[in-house]
């Protein structure tokens, strides 16, 4: 009988090799921790749903607001667009709306590094997420609250360490809010850090911190198991988001689906508010072609019939007048 500790065993040998590898091949510190972001990120990319996608860079929400450097994201695929791509440098810029999970990469951990790590979860929790079309089907009780989203989960991980850190990473995080908190860490040499709940005397294991689960230091040979466990359970629960409206993320050019984008030709505002239009429309289930009659109307300042008011209430959108007589498509971006 094939056992999965024993797997994971075989696939953390793998990545402490890949990590020797590494060392070897390169003494130039950004390029050796790219490549050990890399080696974790093909180990997700093998083991997680397909429908999350994973990449390295930043995340980003529509009132302009930057992470810093992210080592690796997880997205829903099917419903993020990225919203810049680095050919050059390889990283991405990710809507905040559309991520998943942010698990950072250390190569050796020491004490030293814990308020840095806290202060680079702060970045990603500190992004609003509130820029999505439609109402949430189904809400998720997680954290001590109900949430229509799952809130970002941010993991570290390190494939040597000094030491364990649950402590200290307690204490610079008891004033966060519980969804704000450092989700898990994994010490591939030691061990793992998980929230656990030990009100009932014996420690009881969780997904996520609640009121009475704080992290817990586990030492274990079998940290990637335990580790990965954690993260799938979050992650799977979370994966699906709601469509994005990327129209918020570019309010001067796209809010009323009209207008000159300043600093760009008509021709180039023109696309892009037509590109716009549609996605959003298709986004709530309009079919394509009905979207693109109504956007264009709506561009070119045309009346819409009755049947395209009705098309439009029916996935949930409405026509209003703005100041200036104009029709103006109003969208619902936030859950119930």
């Amino acid at each position: 009988m094939v056992k999965l500790a024993d797997l994971m065993a075989n696939a953390a040998q793998i990545m402490k090799l890949d990590l020797a590898r590494i060392r070897l091949a390169t003494k130039h510190a950004g390029l050796k921790g790219g490549a050990a972001e890399e080696v974790l990120a093909k180990f997700l990319k093998q083991r997680l749903p397909g429908s999350l996608g994973i990449t390295t860079g930043h995340v980003v929400d529509a009132n302009g607001g930057l992470s810093k450097q992210a080592d690796v994201i997880i997205y829903d695929a099917l419903r993020t667009p990225i919203l810049f791509e680095s050919a050059l440098d390889g990283w991405d810029v990710v809507p905040a709306e559309g991520v998943v999970a942010v698990i950072e990469v250390k190569m050796h951990l020491t004490a030293a590094d814990i308020p840095s790590v806290v202060a680079n979860c702060d970045s990603v929790m500190q992004l609003r997420r509130d820029a999505y079309i439609g109402h949430a089907v189904q809400t998720i009780d997680a954290y001590g609250s109900r949430w229509n989203e799952l809130p970002v989960y941010y993991s570290l991980f390190a494939y040597e360490s000094d030491s364990m850190y649950a402590a200290e990473l307690n204490e610079l995080l008891s004033s966060h809010a519980l969804q704000d908190r450092i989700g898990s860490v994994c010490y591939l040499d030691r061990g793992v850090s998980l929230h656990a709940d030990l009100s009932g005397g014996a420690a009881a294991l969780v997904p996520v911190a609640t009121e009475l689960a704080t992290l817990l230091d586990i030492p274990t040979p079998n940290a990637l198991l335990l580790w990965l466990t954690a993260l799938s359970t979050v992650v799977s629960v979370g994966a699906s988001r709601r469509p994005i409206d990327l129209m918020r993320y570019a309010p001067e050019e796209h809010a009323e689906l009209r207008g000159t984008v300043r600093g760009t030709s008509p021709e180039v505002a023109r696309r892009r508010a037509e590109a716009a239009g549609q996605q959003t429309l298709t986004g709530l289930g309009m079919d394509p072609a009905t979207a693109a009659c109504i956007t264009t109307k709506m561009l070119d300042g045309q009346p819409l019939t009755a049947g395209d008011l009705r098309a439009v209430e029916a996935v949930g959108g409405q026509v209003v007048p703005d100041d200036e007589g104009h029709a103006k498509l109003v969208i619902p971006t936030r859950g119930s």
